[in-house]
């Protein structure tokens, strides 16, 4: 984070599932196949492990209420993209590797109430916000994927609260 005025800095994060995240053991998909010998076709329920993950790279610009060298509160703007990525292995095939399937990009944009420290050196950043999650609804193409998200979806609008630890500089 740098100040680049007596009541203006910007920041930018990068947030990370840290790898997999298993949501659901399985998912249960109707699919349809064809018996050889009599040609009929029927339903059946095929089983699918599922996990997601996501990496998102955030700029935030924050305008505080005093001059910004020292303890204060601000009010900022964010906006940022984070790519989920959808992946599963079928159970009835006994397939142990969980490959990517679909991903899908999010642009999150909102608002940040929030509470600086001293920004020379080490410095820590209370916040809570809100927002819009641009392009959460948009449809699947994968058929897995898209019974997974029936039950399981990204938020349009989202919530937030932390607290960050940080290096900074104020000239």
């Amino acid at each position: 984070e740098q100040n680049i005025g007596d009541r203006i800095s910007i920041s930018a994060e990068i947030n990370s599932s840290m790898g997999k995240i298993y949501s659901e053991s399985y998912v249960s998909v109707p699919e349809s196949y064809v018996n050889q010998t009599s040609g009929q076709t029927f339903i059946g329920l095929k089983d699918y492990s599922l996990y997601v993950s996501y990496v998102e790279l955030k700029y935030i610009s924050k305008y505080f209420f005093r001059e910004n060298d020292d303890r204060c509160g601000y009010i900022a703007s964010t906006l940022g993209f984070k790519k989920v990525n959808y992946g599963y292995a079928d159970q009835q095939e006994n397939q142990g590797d969980l490959s990517l399937k679909e991903s899908k990009l999010i642009f999150p944009l909102g608002l940040r109430l929030g509470w600086r420290g001293s920004i020379d050196g080490w410095f820590g950043d209370g916040f809570v916000g809100a927002g819009l999650n641009i392009r959460a609804g948009a449809e699947s193409k994968d058929p897995v994927i898209k019974v997974f998200n029936k039950n399981s979806t990204i938020s349009k609008i989202y919530f937030t609260a932390g607290y960050s630890f940080g290096i900074g500089w104020a000239d």
